[in-house]
C-alpha cells in the first residue's frame, strides 16, 4: 500500500495520535460498507482523528465453522487497497482465532482504546462483537460513555426494497449468478483474478480457443452458467464469453472450472495474469449432444455477450491506444493494437475521443458488416466511416467496439454507444491520405488522417 499503513498484530500498535475505528471483515467493500466508512472519514478529518479500519483474516467464519464452505468475495489484498481509496489511513488486519473469539466486548475494546486511542467507533446497526455477541449497538454506546469514545451507527444501505450486505451478495452471486444486481451492491464489477493454464483444447479444435483460468483459493465464483466478461491481459481489455461450471458435454463431471473466449484475440495467454471481470449472465450452464452443438451454441454466446457488453458500457475497455500527431489542416492520428481486431477497435475508440460531448440518452447497440474494400487499409477507412455515416443517421455516439473480424475482404462488428438525438462531431471523415497499415514487433500500427 502506498499511503495507508497496515499493522498486522494489534499489541504491536503503540499509536501516538487519536483515532476513530470501525470494526468489521468488509467482505467486498460493498455500497453499504462504502457509506459507512465515507462517513467515519469525513467525521475523522474534521476532528483531526485517523480513520482506521480494525479487520480480521481469516473470516470468523472459517475458524468457528470449519466444517463449512466459506469464500471470499474479494480477497484481502483487495479489500484493503479498496480501503485506501476510500480515505481509510490505518488498518489493523487481525489474525482471527478462537482465542480473539472468546474476548469479551469490554476486553475487545479496551484494546482498541488502549492501542488506538479510539476516541469514535463507527459501526452498522445489527454490529454486535465479543463473547457470545455481547457488544451490541446500546452495550457498546454505554461502555463509550466510561472509555471515553463515542459511538456512530450507520444506517444500511436500501436498493430494490433490500438491505445490502455481504451475506446478500453472496447468495445473489453463487446461487443465482445475478451479476447485475452483485455489481449495483458491489458498487463496481465482479471480477476474478487469475493465470491462465493448459486446457485440454477442445476449443481451438472447435474453432474458439478458450482460456482455462487458475481458480483463486476461497474466491466465490459465480454460479453455474455463461457470462458475458471483459479480459485484463497485459494491459489491454478484451471483450469474452466465459463458462462458468463442470463442462457436462465434454466429459466426465468433476471440479468446477473458468473458461473464456476473447472475442477478436489471437495468441497464446498460457501463464499469463488476467482480470476477467463479469457483466451479465447470458445464461445457465447446459449439456450438448456433440461438440458440434456445442460450438455452434458458443458462437450464438459470443454475439449475444458482444450485445451485453456493448449495452453496459465498461470504461477501460474503451480508452484508445492512440497519440495526436502534428499535421497541416486536417487530424493525424497513430493508433496501436495487440491484433488486426484490436487495431480495428482502438481506431474507432480514437476517432470517438475527439468528438463533440452530448448529455447521454439511452444506451444503443448496432450491428456493422463490412465487404468490399480493395485492401486491409482500406477496410480500415471504409470501417471509421461507416461509423461516423451511424452516427449522423441515428444520433449516436459509440464508446464500446467489439470486433470479431477484421479482414481485406470483412468486418464483422458489434458498437455500443449512446442516443444523443442530434450529431455534431469534429470529425467529418476518414480519408486515405497517408494511409499506412504496418506491423511493427509485436503490434499493428496505423496512421490515419480525418477531415475535420
Amino acid at each position: 500500500m502506498s499511503n495507508m499503513k497496515v499493522i498486522n498484530h494489534l499489541p504491536e500498535v503503540a499509536y501516538q495520535g487519536e483515532t476513530a475505528v470501525t470494526i468489521g471483515n468488509f467482505d467486498g467493500v460493498h455500497v453499504g460498507h462504502q457509506r459507512l466508512l465515507e462517513a467515519m472519514v469525513a467525521s475523522a478529518r474534521q476532528r483531526n482523528l485517523v480513520p482506521t479500519v480494525v479487520t480480521f483474516h481469516p473470516h470468523p467464519q472459517r475458524v468457528l465453522h470449519p466444517e463449512r464452505s466459506f469464500f471470499y468475495i474479494s480477497p484481502l489484498e483487495d479489500r484493503l487497497s479498496r480501503l485506501e481509496a476510500l480515505g481509510v489511513e490505518f488498518a489493523v488486519s487481525i489474525l482471527f482465532s478462537p482465542e480473539i473469539a472468546q474476548l469479551s466486548a469490554d476486553e475487545f475494546v479496551k484494546r482498541l482504546v488502549g492501542h488506538l486511542h479510539m476516541r469514535e467507533l463507527w459501526v452498522g446497526p445489527d454490529f454486535a462483537l465479543g463473547r457470545g455477541r455481547q457488544g451490541d449497538v446500546p452495550y457498546l454506546r454505554q461502555l463509550g460513555e466510561r472509555m471515553g469514545y463515542r459511538l456512530f451507527a450507520v444506517p444500511p444501505v436500501v436498493l430494490d426494497g433490500e438491505e445490502v450486505h455481504s451475506s446478500t451478495i453472496r447468495q445473489r452471486l453463487s446461487q443465482d449468478g445475478n451479476i447485475r444486481q452483485v455489481s449495483q451492491m458491489l458498487g463496481y464489477d465482479y471480477f476474478v483474478d487469475g493465470v491462465v493454464m493448459p486446457g485440454d483444447g477442445r476449443g481451438r479444435q472447435m474453432g474458439v480457443p478458450t482460456a482455462n483460468l487458475s481458480l483463486p483459493e476461497y474466491k466465490l465464483l459465480p454460479a453455474n452458467g455463461v457470462y458475458a466478461t471483459w479480459a485484463k491481459v497485459d494491459g489491454t481489455w478484451w471483450p469474452g464469453v466465459t463458462n462458468v461450471g463442470v463442462r457436462p458435454t465434454v466429459g466426465p463431471q468433476g471440479n468446477r472450472r473458468i473458461e473464456t473466449h476473447l472475442l477478436g484475440f489471437d495468441g497464446d495467454l498460457y501463464g499469463h495474469k488476467l482480470r476477467l471481470t463479469f457483466i451479465q449472465r447470458l445464461r445457465s450452464e447446459q449439456h450438448f449432444a456433440d461438440l458440434a452443438a456445442l460450438g455452434a451454441q458458443i458462437q450464438v454466446d459470443a454475439e449475444a455477450g458482444a450485445e451485453a457488453l456493448a449495452r453496459y458500457p465498461f470504461a477501460p475497455a474503451a480508452q484508445p491506444w492512440f497519440k495526436e500527431l502534428p499535421h497541416t489542416a486536417d487530424l493525424a492520428v497513430r493508433a496501436s493494437g495487440k491484433t488486426i481486431t484490436d487495431l480495428f477497435r482502438q481506431a474507432a475508440a480514437a476517432m470517438y475521443s475527439f468528438m463533440a460531448q452530448r448529455p447521454l440518452g439511452d444506451r444503443c447497440v448496432r450491428h456493422v458488416t463490412l465487404t468490399t474494400a480493395p485492401d486491409l487499409a482500406g477496410q480500415l477507412v471504409a470501417w471509421l466511416n461507416e461509423l461516423l455515416y451511424l452516427s449522423e443517421e441515428y444520433g449516436e455516439l459509440y464508446d464500446t467496439f467489439i470486433v470479431f473480424v477484421a479482414r481485406a475482404d470483412r468486418v464483422e462488428a458489434i458498437v455500443g454507444g449512446w442516443a444523443v438525438g442530434r450529431f455534431i462531431g469534429k470529425i467529418k471523415a476518414a480519408t486515405y491520405h497517408s494511409l499506412a497499415v504496418e506491423r511493427i514487433d509485436d503490434s499493428w500500427r496505423a496512421t490515419l488522417i480525418f477531415d475535420v
